[in-house]
């Protein structure tokens, strides 16, 4: 399923993952997070985004690789044509 969008942004907003299987787990607080969008494709789990734009961002996260005898059915497609940040004042 191919969603049409053209752009997002997100202002003053957290996210809080966790994921006891596999212990990854993020927490994120954003001033503001805008993109671009290319491609969102739901079915194929492919996210193609030309530009993001990250202002008064707070990363915490602890991220690890799959098993190597996972062996996901469709496995995440997540392109990046341009990132661009600005710290904290």
């Amino acid at each position: 399923m191919n969603i049409g969008l053209r752009g997002i942004k997100l202002t003053n907003f957290d996210i809080d993952y966790g994921d006891d299987n596999t212990k990854t787990f993020a927490k994120l607080l954003f001033k503001e997070l805008s993109t671009k969008v290319n491609k969102l494709d739901l079915e194929n789990n492919a996210y193609h985004i030309a530009n993001v734009f990250l202002s008064g961002a707070d990363i915490n996260a602890n991220l690890y690789l799959p098993a190597q005898n996972a062996n996901p059915k469709r496995p995440m497609n997540l392109k990046f044509q341009k990132l661009q940040t600005r710290t904290k004042r």
